[in-house]
């Protein structure tokens, strides 16, 4: 007598296969998408937990294990917000969908001290990997005079310790390196930052941390080049396809020097690789958008890159190829919305400048072609439209009516 066959089940599949499906779920790394307004979203598949008991604990151990998160209390919304288009933020009233996954009895204290002595605290929670990207963010914030005279204030907890679960140790060395991050900035008309910082690390390794928490200020060279390394680390970010590690880095980059762009522009010399840096970052940024589909933000990105180019200082060393280049990409981003009239002007405008490019030239000739047919399609529609309103013809068939 035959037995029939077992039924399959996500339980019987080996482990080491059930956790590559947990990294597709749950893992940070896999689940960040490009949101409207281009913000980046966790979009953590949490009903993994509520399965079963057994699927529940493995999915919610590996959960914690691999994320580790900080929690995140300010006085600052707007920043807060801000950095979600860098940093894959849950902000607000979405955190308390994870108090009784993670840290809930750390938040519900914190909140709580955090209520009382800000008058209103804004929360966030952020995986532990992206928390030296928030520090930069932070930094950039501080660097120059935003809120006069006003004490803007951020609480950090960490968690990495728990009684079902052991972090990675990948987990800890980001929470350590994020926090080294900081620096203490106080600017000369009485505002000033106050970070305070709480978590599970050993004292040993926590008191380390504090000695390290007020590395010297900056220059404005130093500035400028720490912005330059994050461009490149965006472009390897790219090329490698990681497209949201290289939005983070491209954004930081401007943030860094949107801040302190009155200071930087005093300097000849550091404008001049400022708006050279400006004209790199928004054109990248605009590459990066049309890949993740945000096609909008795009030509926004390409536009800002081209209004660069043309209010640069005097030394202006771009070349016609360079102009070429940016007209170009700002005429492709037009054809991605749909704008082919628009992006016929730009693509004669950068032929002008190189007649002989072939990519130029074979894609100004696609889009007139396309807008040229598309226009006589719609010319003739017109005219079909108009003679059978005024004399009954029907223009497509050329047939008379019945009488």
């Amino acid at each position: 007598m035959e037995h029939p066959p077992k039924r399959a089940s996500f339980e019987g599949i080996p482990s080491e296969i059930r956790l590559t499906i947990y990294s597709y779920l749950l893992s940070d790394k896999n689940v960040v998408v490009l949101g409207p307004k281009r913000v980046l979203r966790p979009q953590y598949q949490t009903a993994l937990f509520t399965v079963n008991k057994k699927i529940s604990s493995e999915s919610l151990t590996y959960f914690c294990a691999e994320n580790g998160f900080v929690a995140i209390g300010s006085n600052m919304g707007y920043f807060l917000r801000t950095c979600t288009h860098a940093v894959p933020l849950i902000v607000g009233d979405s955190v308390r969908h994870f108090n009784h996954y993670i840290l809930s009895a750390e938040l519900v204290t914190y909140n709580a001290a955090g209520a009382a002595e800000l008058g209103g605290v804004h929360l966030a929670l952020l995986a532990c990997r992206h928390l030296s990207n928030f520090v930069r963010l932070l930094n950039a914030e501080h660097s120059t005079i935003r809120n006069v005279g006003r004490t803007s204030t951020v609480h950090l907890l960490y968690c990495t310790k728990s009684n079902f679960f052991t972090p990675k140790p990948s987990v800890i060395d980001c929470v350590v390196d994020g926090i080294k991050g900081i620096r203490k900035i106080e600017n000369h008309d009485g505002g000033h930052l106050r970070i305070t910082i709480d978590g599970d690390l050993e004292m040993e390794k926590a008191e380390s941390i504090k000695a390290a928490t007020d590395p010297p200020a900056l220059t404005l060279a130093e500035v400028l080049d720490q912005a330059v390394q994050a461009k490149e680390r965006g472009n390897n970010f790219y090329r490698a396809c990681d497209y949201n590690a290289a939005r983070c880095e491209y954004f930081v980059a401007i943030y860094t020097m949107g801040n302190m762009h009155n200071e930087l522009r005093q300097d000849p010399i550091l404008r001049c690789r400022l708006e050279s840096l400006l004209v790199n970052l928004y054109t990248n940024t605009s590459l990066l958008d049309s890949k993740q589909g945000a096609y909008e933000s795009a030509v926004l990105q390409a536009e800002m890159a081209w209004d660069a180019t043309n209010t640069r200082a005097a030394g202006d060393t771009s070349t016609p190829a360079q102009k070429a280049k940016l007209l170009y990409r700002l005429g492709c981003t037009l054809v991605d919305v749909g704008k082919d009239g628009k992006a016929i002007e730009r693509l004669k405008e950068a032929h002008s400048y190189v007649p002989g490019d072939i990519h130029i030239n074979a894609k100004l000739e696609e889009v007139t072609t396309r807008f040229e047919s598309r226009r006589k399609k719609l010319d003739m529609k017109y005219r079909a439209r108009m003679s059978e309103k005024a004399f009954g013809w029907n223009l497509g068939t050329w047939e008379q009516p019945a009488a």
